[in-house]
């Protein structure tokens, strides 16, 4: 269990690598001997959340179960772990909902498995009930996370929804990091080693 000297909830505003020191939102200051930022990835609800609190999550997770509670049509952008799993978590509990997963890879989850973990995959996808539509869908003007009648374009393929869920893959949280550490991240936005690498 954490003491009050080894975890501090907060928001972290600017490093001092310097002077060794994290600057937190009130003007908090924690000093340290080394630092891991760890800042995460970005992306939308229900993938990646930015609430700071469990009240705050608990909320957020209410409002998307009750969102599916009401639609009658899912469409699941992604079909990687997280757009899978969502599509299952949410046919095990309403059976009657159309769920349409759009993977822009054939082999939902992982493309490097072996070929015996994708005809499981196939098998439970098909025995859910779970339609899958292969490409890139066109996100333009489309509405994610709300009740709304929509048609999205996949190719030649048409995929009516009136819910929209987004489980693309999440990305780095580079903007975070070049603002924590300015001038420490390259052109491309990778990470590069610097001097400082071993103080961080």
């Amino acid at each position: 269990m954490c003491s009050s000297d080894l975890f501090v909830q907060g928001r972290v505003i600017s490093l001092d690598v310097p002077n060794k020191k994290a600057v937190l939102e009130g003007g908090r200051e924690v000093s340290w001997s080394h630092c891991l930022v760890a800042v995460g990835s970005l992306g939308p609800v229900p993938c990646r959340s930015e609430q700071l609190t469990v009240a705050g999550l608990e909320e957020e997770v209410r409002g998307t179960a009750d969102l599916i509670k009401r639609a009658e049509k899912i469409v699941i952008i992604g079909g990687g772990a997280v757009g899978f799993e969502l599509a299952g978590e949410i046919r095990e509990k309403h059976k009657d909902k159309a769920i349409t997963i759009i993977s822009s890879s054939e082999k939902l989850v992982c493309p490097d498995f072996a070929p015996k973990f994708y005809t499981r995959v196939n098998s439970l996808v098909e025995a859910a009930n779970v339609k899958v539509v292969v490409g890139k869908a066109d996100m333009t003007d489309v509405k994610v996370n709300t009740i709304e009648g929509q048609t999205l374009k996949v190719g030649d393929t048409s995929v009516e929804a009136d819910l929209v869920l987004p489980c693309t893959g999440l990305p780095p949280n580079r903007p975070e990091i070049s603002k924590l550490l300015p001038g420490r991240t390259d052109n491309a936005t990778k990470n590069r080693s610097e001097e400082h690498t071993s103080e961080l």
